[in-house]
């Protein structure tokens, strides 16, 4: 058996596949709020303690959140889970003699998006969800860069704020979102929660918007300095129909102001928020 991850902000999915890559079972664990190092590594490795009680387990593969060394599982830059370049999961796994396979979420769901249609030319991957993960197909292949940081838009400069640097993840996240609702109004809803009270709810619609033009003109610089033929969406908020229709209005609005014309597609991951498990696999084949 094969166990896939995929590591977040927010939460651990997870399979076990055979060696035909069917699944045999599948679930998820929420945080329920942020976590540092410890926790994850906590809920990682007690949850393999648990499966391996029914299920041998000889192969590991990860989607993860930050900007991972395939080679070496060397986890760096910013994210979701606080201190978690101190994880190396290759070195954890290590004692229990299973060979972890590892690699940046939204490489994994451009390598998905790859395996799905190997003819993909130019294209840009953006995983949508406590940050903004993001990954380029540039020439039919997965491009990362001389330092592996190729695609990582959700750690570019948005603003400075009294000297302080803002990222791309922080202005247009589905955690902002949220976080922004509960800072105007102190109640807590989730993003699907948000979206259902867009039409009615001044606060969702506005927090919304500013998060999606974020968003949108993050897309319009990354489409005019790499000439994708498609902007890829992936993450959970990526199966709501609205968010999706919002980017793609919003990004036609702000590529007719740029007097260029939109010569890409912005379109959903094909399996959504299974994009990042679903190129965890293909790292096994």
């Amino acid at each position: 058996m094969y166990w896939i991850l995929d590591i977040g902000g927010t939460a651990l999915k997870y399979r076990i596949v055979d060696q035909q890559y069917r699944t045999v079972l599948s679930d998820i664990v929420c945080y329920h709020k942020l976590i540092d190092a410890k926790e994850i590594t906590k809920i990682v490795v007690s949850t393999y303690e648990q499966l391996k009680q029914k299920y041998k387990i000889m192969k590991i593969a990860i989607s993860s959140l930050g900007i991972i060394n395939s080679n070496t599982g060397q986890i760096s830059g910013l994210g979701g889970i606080k201190k978690y370049h101190s994880v190396n999961w290759k070195t954890i796994f290590k004692k229990y003699a299973i060979p972890v396979f590892i690699e940046n979420d939204a490489n994994c769901a451009a390598l998905h998006e790859l395996s799905l249609n190997p003819t993909i030319n130019n294209a840009i991957v953006l995983v949508v969800g406590t940050g903004i993960g993001g990954a380029l197909i540039i020439n039919h292949q997965l491009y990362k860069g001389s330092h592996g940081r190729a695609g990582e838009v959700g750690n570019g400069l948005s603003e400075l704020k009294n000297e302080r640097y803002v990222n791309i993840s922080q202005v247009s996240s589905t955690y902002t979102i949220t976080n922004n609702y509960f800072k105007a109004t102190h109640k807590k809803l989730d993003g699907y929660q948000l979206f259902e009270r867009y039409a009615k709810d001044k606060y969702a619609q506005k927090v919304i918007d500013r998060a999606i033009y974020h968003l949108a003109k993050t897309i319009i610089n990354l489409s005019i300095s790499f000439d994708p033929d498609y902007v890829f969406i992936g993450g959970g908020v990526s199966s709501n129909k609205l968010f999706v229709a919002l980017l793609k209005k919003e990004v036609k609005r702000l590529m007719k102001q740029s007097q260029l014309p939109q010569m890409f597609k912005v379109v959903q991951c094909h399996t959504h928020n299974e994009a990042n498990l679903n190129g965890a696999m293909t790292l096994l084949k």
